[in-house]
């Protein structure tokens, strides 16, 4: 959420419903016309970080779901974005 707080949050998406992992409550600066490089990480333990520009702005372990990853989601809470390229990596 641009400007907001939290600004970015990792949740988890599940039959209970959505629960929040872990969120960045200081101000990300993600639309100043330049492209940003977010990358996500899940770790076979149930480690995740998120960087922003090789900057982590967040880290947690969740060690709900035993399954393998199965996707991801952004979703855009008022802010004003474009993709230009998603790649999912992982063992099959």
């Amino acid at each position: 959420m641009p400007g907001g707080q939290p600004s970015l949050e990792l949740q988890r998406f599940g039959s209970s419903g959505i629960r929040t992992i872990v969120a960045n409550n200081q101000a990300l600066n993600l639309e100043d016309n330049f492209r940003h490089r977010v990358e996500i990480n899940r770790d076979a333990n149930g480690g995740m970080s998120v960087s922003i520009d090789g900057a982590e702005v967040l880290n947690a372990t969740d060690q709900s779901f035993r399954d393998a990853f199965s996707g991801i989601t952004i979703a855009n809470d008022g802010g004003d974005y474009s993709l230009r390229e998603i790649t999912v990596s992982g063992l099959r």
